[in-house]
Parts: structure tokens; sequence; C-alpha cells
């Protein structure tokens, strides 16, 4: 049964095939090329061959090549080859490179409505009405070099060129590099007299590492190749415009100790899964999609694009592939909606031009067709709008000269890096074995000279203890130098930094640490790692030496205001209660308790009795008078009240006033020194401390700023040592980081640190802009980081050996005759004032008694005394010892 059905499906097979052949449509397209150029008109051909082969429908059309070849500017036998194609139905035109012909084709497909392709670069963007560029234009491929450029911060720049179309291309590049006040530009055009070693040389003369090479690819070629051996370190960099270096033959490059960075820039990617796929469909037919037909049925036919080697083909042979396929994908599109016809044109008839030219045109700016290059899409105005540059650098890892690709740029998102690659590519590079030159400056505790050796062995300090330990851990042999001019770094101009970033933009050391800040303006010129330690701005100022307290200050927890006060409320009072004493009923008592009819008495009755009843109170001792009534019971405890808050306030203020006469300090913050003008201040000169204040916004600071600026003499020592030395002078507040003063104030006592953190920064190490090895500084930095090791190399080198600032508690609680001689002193006056007033009391007790009863008050004031001395009694009163005799008479005289 199946026997009999066989030759019935080989002959329907057979019917169908031979209609499908009969109804295809032939379109064919026209290719103009430079009569000295044959590749790319076999790309042409090939091309066609190949949409023919993957296009393959029942309803498809066959695809042919008009091909002609034409001397460059030879626009008369361009002429002709173009009217002939015309009379042929050409529905596009694609080619040529030369400016002349291309002017020409431009023109007639405008005239003639034929869409005309461009695949090559044009510099001079001439733009026409039926002509379609391909290949990005001049605007998008300067962003990317200038993207390139500011994604490596490159800021020293050479440019080594052999036509004036790469300034053109690199116009972006040099108007960002005139624009950056830290830029330089070197332009070098090519020389053929001069060999590549020389010109190599010539540029590294002028310290330009950054090379843009916009050379032919076999000029290119030899460049690299010159450039093994000096022009070889992880400091040089080549940038090379032509998109087809990728596909050049490095043959005789050594990779053996190659570590310059080497970055190409593509735009066909030959390693793209889609472009493999068309080198491995080599079995495909032209109707192997038609429904009911079996592949069986046919025989594997060999793969015309394969004699094009696809992982060599340039730029242009992409683009003309592209071009054929959008060409082809239009072309379809419309036939399946009949909305295009073919139809000679002749050249020689005023008005003829074919009439779905522009149908053609619209559609072609509508399809979307992944190529060689890419997505191919054309805008409104038939530029290409969708593509994307490959990124290739050096592939370390090979044996061999080959690149990846670590980065890809696009129109609208610019540089966009592949996650991880950036640390793969890191991790290829190694310094195991290389000896690292380390650029240091004298500060203690990071860096110590030792005057005594020679040598490396002379160096020690926080510093260099880590990078020992850092070159333990990668392998590399650090080599210590002091910088010249003992400058950390700070820009002096035209791009011109002294001191360590000096150094490293010089690439004469490789690595440059000591408490050297991050700062925004140095990593715009060299690489910073992760900060080793934090810290910020402080004030480092000398001790007050403790001034002699006065005799009377036990006063001075008191204003005088509230002493005056005070002894205002004592009078009044005073006077108060001896109004209100006289005032009351019930103040008056019988004065013997047990005879009610005895003479009545007031203890307030008198003054002398109320300024002891109130001096006892405000004393804290009490007194034998003891209020009676209520009115003045109540005066007398709101009195108490009054001392005990006045007592107790005056108690604390005199412990906080002790304490704070052993701590004080003229200068709390850097708001007092900004307020003041006795003690000077100032910062290291050069250093990022005097940037922070020179650049801040902030009020108090920008004053601080002004003040430093214009104080004469400087105020900015050269060094923190010399810094140091005027701070222990007096006067001068030294503005450093913190644990530097951290540091210093654990090691003299006659240090301290005043207030806070005026910022926050970090202490980093610093290599030049580019450098690989700042990238394995930072992974070792991170691993000793979180392990505490920094932590524990802070401890070995700040904590003194033995803490010669520590003092004892006892010492510093004790008060001395100092602070309570005044307390003394009132008791001797006091004293004294009270002998007087006896003195004075005797006198006039004395004085009243006629003289004839008593004899001279001097004998008198001598008798007294020797008998209070000798203990033997006072003799009574003259005139109490009188009335007791008249009293004992009176007594013996009456019955």
């Amino acid at each position: 049964m199946n026997s009999g059905r066989q030759p019935l499906q080989l002959a329907l097979t057979l019917l169908l095939c031979s209609r499908i052949a009969t109804a295809a449509e032939v379109v064919k397209i026209g290719g103009i090329f430079d009569q000295e150029d044959d590749r790319l008109a076999k790309a042409f051909s090939l091309a066609v061959d190949r949409v023919n082969r993957d296009m393959g429908d029942l309803e498809s059309a066959t695809f042919r090549a008009k091909i002609a070849r034409v001397l460059p500017k030879d626009n008369l036998a361009a002429s002709r080859h173009v009217c002939d194609m015309l009379r042929e139905k050409v529905v596009a035109f694609v080619g040529p490179t030369s400016d002349s012909v291309k002017e020409y084709l431009k023109s007639v497909a405008a005239t003639f409505n034929i869409p005309h392709f461009s695949t090559d670069f044009e510099i001079l963007e001439r733009r026409a009405p039926y002509t379609l560029s391909l290949h990005p234009d001049l605007q998008s491929l300067s962003r990317l070099l200038r993207d390139i450029v500011e994604d490596k911060k490159w800021r020293k720049i050479a440019v080594i060129y052999d036509s004036d179309d790469v300034l053109i291309i690199l116009k972006d590049v040099l108007t960002y590099g005139f624009n950056q006040s830290l830029a330089d530009v070197l332009l070098y055009p090519f020389d053929e007299e001069l060999s590549f070693e020389k010109m190599l040389k010539d540029i590294g003369s002028q310290q330009h590492y950054n090379l843009i090479v916009g050379l032919q690819p076999e000029r290119a070629k030899q460049l690299l190749l010159a450039s093994q051996g000096l022009h070889s370190s992880f400091y040089n960099a080549y940038l090379i415009l032509d998109l087809d270096f990728h596909a050049v033959s490095m043959s005789g490059a050594r990779m053996e100790n190659y570590f310059a960075n080497v970055t190409l820039i593509r735009l066909a990617d030959p390693h793209r899964e889609d472009v493999k796929a068309q080198q491995s469909q080599k079995t495909a037919a032209p109707y192997a999609n038609a429904p009911g037909l079996h592949l069986s049925l046919w025989k594997p036919t060999p793969n015309p694009f394969d004699e094009l080697e696809i992982s060599h083909f340039s730029t242009e042979e992409a683009l003309i592939y592209d071009a054929v396929t959008l060409i082809a994908h239009s072309v379809l599109s419309l036939l399946r909606m009949n909305a295009i016809s073919f139809q000679k044109v002749n050249c020689n008839k005023t008005g003829s031009r074919w009439d779905y030219g522009q149908a053609l045109l619209d559609n072609l700016k509508e399809v979307t067709v992944r190529g060689l290059t890419g997505d191919v899409r054309l805008d409104r105005s038939g530029k290409r709008d969708a593509f994307s540059f490959d990124i290739l650098e050096i592939n370390r890892t090979s044996e061999v000269w080959a690149y990846r690709k670590s980065v890809v740029w696009e129109p609208r998102s610019g540089l966009i890096k592949r996650k991880g690659e950036e640390v793969e590519v890191d991790k290829e590079f190694s310094v195991d074995g290389m000896v690292l030159r380390v650029v240091t400056a004298p500060n203690e505790p990071y860096t110590i000279i030792d005057e005594t050796k020679t040598g490396q062995d002379r160096f020690s300090g926080y510093a260099i203890d880590l990078i020992k330990m850092l070159a333990e851990r990668a392998n590399f042999t650090p080599e210590f130098y002091i910088v010249a001019d003992g400058a950390y770094g700070s820009h002096q101009g035209n791009g011109v930094w002294n001191g360590l970033i000096g150094d490293l933009m010089k690439h004469t050391a490789d690595i440059a640490i000591v408490d050297l800040t991050t700062t925004a303006e140095r990593e715009s010129v060299v690489d910073f790692t992760t900060p080793f330690m934090s810290t910020g701005i402080s004030i480092l100022f000398r001790i007050p030496e403790m001034q002699p307290p006065s005799l009377f200050s036990f006063m001075h927890p008191f204003s005088i205001v509230v002493w005056f006060y005070t002894l205002t409320t004592y009078i009044l009072i005073t006077l108060g209660t001896y109004m209100l004493g006289r005032f009351t009923p019930y103040e008056w008592v019988p004065s013997h308790p047990c005879d009610p009819d005895s003479e009545p008495e007031n203890q307030f009755s008198t003054l002398n009795n109320c300024f002891w009843f109130t001096m006892g109170s405000i004393m804290q001792q009490g007194s034998d008078l003891v209020p009676r009534a209520v009115s003045t019971r109540t005066l007398a405890s709101l009195w108490y009240f009054f001392c005990l808050i006045l007592i107790s306030s005056y108690t604390a203020n005199l412990a906080a006033f002790l304490t704070a006469a052993r701590m004080s300090n003229p200068i709390e913050s850097a708001n007092d020194l900004a307020k003041q003008t006795d003690i000077a201040y100032g910062a290291k000169d050069g250093g990022s401390t005097q940037r922070f204040f020179q650049n801040s916004n902030n009020s108090v600071y920008k004053r601080m700023w002004a003040y430093m600026e214009s104080t004469k003499p400087s105020v900015f020592p050269k060094d923190n040592d010399e810094g140091i030395q005027r701070v222990l002078k007096g006067k001068y507040a030294y503005l450093m980081e913190a644990t530097s003063i951290e540091y210093l104030v654990e090691r003299n006592c006659n240090l301290t640190q005043v207030g806070g953190l005026l910022d926050n920064k970090g202490y980093g190490i610093a290599t030049p802009q580019g450098s690989p090895v700042r990238n394995i500084l930072e992974h070792h930095l991170i691993i000793m980081q979180e392990f505490g090791v920094l932590q524990e190399l802070k401890q070995l080198w700040w904590k003194a050996p033995e803490n010669p600032c520590v003092r004892s508690k006892d010492d510093s609680a004790e008060m001395t005759m100092d602070s309570l001689g005044g307390v003394f002193l009132t008791l001797v006056v006091g004293v004294l004032f009270g002998l007087l007033v006896g003195i004075f009391e005797f006198w006039w007790d004395k004085s009243q008694a006629p003289y004839g009863e008593r004899q001279h008050i001097l004998v008198e004031f001598f008798r007294e005394f020797m008998m209070v001395i000798t203990c033997t009694g006072s003799r009574p009163n003259p005139e109490n010892e009188g009335s007791s005799e008249a009293d004992d008479v009176s007594k013996k005289s009456s019955p």
C-alpha cells in the first residue's frame, strides 16, 4: 500500500517545486564597489547567496546580485553601470566607499527613488533623502571614545594618528580634555621616517602613558610590537581606534611580562551565538520550510558564506551582509502585501523614477533585523539607531595574544559593564615576585626614620608594617623611599602635583602610604584603596597651666550680685523679725516661768537678738532664741527654707567651681577658636586639612579660613612636627587628624584634644591611576580588616608602653591652701574683729563709771587681762558691786 503512494507523492512534490520555481520573483540588488578592492564585492555576492538560502519561502523572491567595479572618482564609468542596473530593475544600491562615486550615487538614488545603502564610516555626513547609513554615525563614535576616556579616568592623553580624520572622530575627547583643568592632551602625527620605538620614547619622555592609536591596522600592530619592553608596564595603556583591529593577527607578540592595557573597539562580534549559527547552518535548502516537504529529499549544499572566514570578517563586510538582509526582509514584506512592483527606470528619460521606491524606503525604516552587527534598525532620517560596541581588553590568561569583552557601549545607556568581568580581569594580574617602589613621608607613628641605620632597615612605623604585611600576602617586595619635598600632595596648577601624589603621577612610585587622606581632588588623579583607618579633623592644644586660685575663691560660687542680694535679704529679714516680734502680743511672756506675774519679756525686742537669730539660721548653727507666735514662726520657717536652698546651692557650686578650675580650658570647640583672636591656629601647609577649610561652605569654617589665610606670620607649619612645637610653646592650636592627636596625647602629658571631629575622612593607600596593584592591595586589606589585623596593628603602635600621663586619683582630688586660704583669712579677720569689739565693749563699760570709782582704763584693762589669762576670775562690775553692798546694808537695817 505504501509502495503505491510513494510514486504519487514524488510526482506531487516535483510538480509543486516546478510551480515554486516559476512563481518566484527575481529581485536584483545593485552593488557598486572600488575596482581595487575585490573583497567587498565578494562579500556582497556571498551575502545575496546566503539570503536566498536563509529566506526561502513558497512566496519568496529570488535575489540576485548585480555588481559593478569602478575606479575611485570615475563617475562616468559609475554612471554607465548605474543606468544599466536601473534598466534591469534593481531595487536598491549598496556601496561604494570612494567619496566621489558615493556622492554621485546619492544623487542618482534621490532622483530615481532608489534606496541607497552606505556601509562605510562618513566623516562628513551629507544627508540625502534616499541614502541610508548602517555604520554608526560620527557623534556616536565620538561619544563612545569620550566615555571610555572618562571611565578609565585618563587625565594625560597622547594621540598618535596618520589621518586628520582621527582628530574629527576624537572631537568629544579633545573637547572634554581641553575643558578639564587637570587634562593634558598631546597630539603626535605619525612620521614615516621615525621608528615606532622612537615615537614611543618621545611620547613617554613627556610622561604620557595613555596612548590613543589612530593608525591603519598594520601600523597599529607594529606600534604594539614595538611597545614590548620599556612601554609595556601596567601604567601603559593603548586604545586602538580601528574597528577591525581585533581580526589582525598579532604573530610575534610576546605575552610574557607584557602588562600594558590594550583596549579595542568592535562593532561586529564574530563570537556571538547567532553569528556562530550562521556558520553552522550548512544543510538548509532554499525551500526547507515548504509545508509537506521533507529535508531528506534535498542533498546538503555548501554554505556560500563559508568562503568568507566568519571569525575574520571586517566591519564593512558585516555591514554589507546586514544591508542585504534588511533589503530582503523589506522586499519580502511588501511582496506579501502586494505593495510593490518592479519596473525599469530610464536614466535618459526626464521624470522617470521607480513608483514604489518611496514605499520600499519607508518600509526599510520600519523593519528590524538581526544581523552580524547586532540589531539593525533605522530612524526616520535614515541613520542607524540600534547598535552596540564591544570594548575588548587584552586577555592575560591566554598564552597567545588574544582579547576578551569586558564592556558594552550603547548610545542610550553608555558603558554597560558585565558583572564580575572587571573582578575577573583584575585577578589575572599578579605582583608575584615583583619589586614595587613605595613612597612615604616621615610622620610618627606612620613612618619613622632611624638615622642610625641605613637602607631599608631605616624605615619603621605603622604604615611600613602595613605594607610589609600586604607584601607578604601578595608576595611582592616593597622598596621604600622618602618623598623629596616632604609634601603629601596638592595641586600646583596646570595639572602638576607635588609630594606623594606627584610621584605617583610620574610613575616614580608604585604605592604611596602615610596618613594620606582620600579626597575627591586627589582621587581624580590617582586611585585609592578602601581606607585602612577612619578619622577626622580635630584640635590639638596645650593643656593650660593651672592658675593659682584667688584668695577669696570661696566667694566665686556666687556672683557679686547674689552676695549683695543675700546680704540685703539678711538685713530685711532681721528687721522684719524685730518689728513683727515687738508687734505681736504672743512674743511677750513672763520672765519667770513659775511666776505668771513676773515682768514680761520679749526675745525679739532688741535688734541684737534678731540679728543673732537670723545669722544662726543662715550659718545652720541655730541659736538659743525660739519664736513663739505663729506670725514669727511663719517668717522664720520661710527664712529657714531660703537658707536651705541658698546653702545647698553654694555647696554644689563650690564643688563644681573647684573641679572646673582644675579642668578649665580657654577653648572647647572650633566655634570658640573662631570667636577669639588671642590664640592662633592653623593646619599643615598643602595638606588635606588646609584644603578642607579652604573649600568649606560652613560659616564658622569660612571665618576660620579667612583668619588663617590673612594672619602674618603664617600659621601653616610645613609639617606636623613644626605644628606640634608651636602648640607646646603656647597660644597656638593645631588642626590635624584625630588619630595623630590620639597618638600624641598618649605620649605627651602637656597636649590634649579639644572638641570632637569636624569632618569624617579616611586614610587610604594610593596608586597611579589605572594601576592593577590597587585592586590587589584592596583585596588583602579587606581580608585583614575582617580579621581585626588592622586594629591590632594600630594598638601596637598607638598604645604608649608606660602610660606616662596616668595621674593618681587622690592627687587630683586634693585641695590646697591656695583654694581655702580665703576661708582662713576670713576667720582670722573675724576673730580680730571680735577682739576689737570686746575691747571696745570693755572700754565703753569702764568709761561709764566715775573716775573715782575706777582706776585708769589701761590699768583696769591689764588687771582684767591678767585675771583672764591666769584663770583667777574677773573682778565684778563696780556698779554691780556697789548695788550689792547697798542691798546688804538695807537688809541689815531693816527690822
